[in-house]
Parts: structure tokens; sequence; C-alpha cells
């Protein structure tokens, strides 16, 4: 079953602020703030990438080209908060949307998933050649939903061990601005190794 998975929306906030992330690279001016913005972004989006889950909320889509064999469809990069809707286009260019009455959500699995219930079975139309079929859901580590103003509430919800691995990136990105050392022709110092120590225990393998 070819898929393939993106953003749609993502978060308007960092795991870490620009504050922290200032504390911990020991800098007291505001000079290199736009730099360190994109350090910060830059650090999030490799600890997602190794960690296979998703920090911040924000809203994603999976796009399908036919309907699973079984009775699931696993939504990436946990964890899921809700699902927006699932929507699917026929040979037509007809677009249906799934009705949610047919299906249940189970957010307490990694990855979270879509279960038809008992009785019910994928649309039998003849879906476009690709991409017929696209999920759209909320994931992040908090709903922010629920909570959407309280942007401290939200970051507090980060694994601690997420947040220490950026940190580690974003230091080693304020030490290290070039690929390689200037004068001498050696690579620069790779990323700290204890990164993927922090991040390979809650790694969400299923991705």
């Amino acid at each position: 079953m070819t898929e393939s998975w993106n953003v749609l929306t993502p978060s308007a906030y960092e795991p870490v602020s620009l504050d922290d992330a200032k504390t911990h690279c020991r800098i007291t001016g505001s000079a290199d703030d736009a730099l360190l913005a994109i350090y910060i972004a830059a650090a999030r989006k490799h600890v997602e990438d190794v960690s296979w889950r998703t920090l911040m909320p924000s809203v994603q889509t999976l796009t399908l080209d036919e309907w699973p064999d079984g009775n699931t469809i696993k939504l990436p990069h946990p964890p899921l908060q809700s699902v927006t809707h699932v929507k699917y286009t026929d040979s037509a260019g007809t677009v249906a949307t799934l009705s949610s009455g047919s299906y249940v959500v189970d957010a307490s699995s990694t990855p979270g998933r879509i279960r038809l219930k008992t009785g019910y079975s994928w649309p039998s139309v003849i879906l476009r050649e690709a991409g017929g079929i696209v999920v759209t859901y909320l994931a992040g580590v908090y709903n922010a939903v629920a909570d959407s103003g309280n942007v401290t509430t939200v970051r507090a919800a980060v694994p601690r061990t997420h947040i220490a691995a950026m940190m580690l990136i974003i230091g080693h990105l304020y030490e290290n601005r070039e690929a390689v050392v200037v004068g001498s022709g050696l690579t620069a110092t790779q990323l700290p190794v204890g990164i993927d120590s922090l991040l390979m225990p809650d790694r969400a393998f299923e991705f």
C-alpha cells in the first residue's frame, strides 16, 4: 500500500523557547536571536525524525492510494490526538467523507489507529489512480485544541529527554557553524552521541 505523510499545519510554537535556548548557550544579547530560532527548529525536526514522534501539536495528513487489506489505518508520527476526517476521491473526481460512525479512533496506541467498527467495510468505489484517500489528523504530545492559548502547558508536556536532546543539538549548532573546521580541512565534530541515547528508548518503532 503506497502512502505519503505530510504536515499540513505546523505548530505556531517550538518545544524550546528562545530564552531557554539562550540560557543553555550562555547568550545574553539578542544579536543571534534569528540564528537561534533556526537552530531550534532544526533541532526539533531532527528529534522528531529520529524518534518518529511529533512534539508540538500539528495538523498532519496521511495519503493512501488504496484502502488497507485489513480494518486498520495506522497514523504515523504519534502521539495521535484526534482524527479530523477521512476523505476519498473516486475515479470521476468526486470527493466524499468516510462516515465517522463507521470507525473508531484509537489514540492510546503507538501509533494511533483508525479501526473499522464491526459490520462495516471500506467504501467499494473505484478510487482515482493516486492519492485517493487522505486522512487529516492532529498529532502531538499535547492537545492544543484543549488549551491552545497556554504554550507553557504545551511545552511542559514534551518529554524532558526530547528537550535535553534538542538542547544538545542547539548548543552543538551554535558552537559549530560550518561543516568543516576552517584551516584544518577536517570535518567538524558530529552531533553528540548522547542525542541518540536520549531518544532511542522512546522511539515509535512502527514508523
